[in-house]
């Protein structure tokens, strides 16, 4: 079983697809369609956010090994034969 859209007709599957055949997809895309439900907030609204977010800290995690070991590594591209073709971006 594929998940739907991700065969061959792509999204004209999901478009075509006997679910949703009561969606205007021009009109959703417009952005004519009234959602079924708006909570109505405001963007500094915490009403549907947990009630202790506002006391949650943030904590550092343990830095992986690969930082930790930075100064005790040599060339990491050892063995790789790519070499580049120069950007556009460092011409700018």
């Amino acid at each position: 079983m594929m998940r739907l859209g991700s065969g061959p007709r792509g999204a004209d599957e999901v478009l075509t697809h006997p679910f949703f055949d009561s969606i205007n997809w021009p009109d959703l895309l417009e952005r004519k369609v009234q959602p079924p439900f708006n909570p109505g907030v405001g963007k500094l609204d915490t009403h549907y956010a947990p009630r202790n977010m506002n006391e949650i800290t943030a904590r550092d995690r343990e830095p992986s090994v690969m930082m930790t070991n930075r100064g005790d590594r040599g060339n990491d591209f050892d063995g790789f034969s790519f070499v580049g073709r120069p950007s556009s971006l460092s011409n700018a």
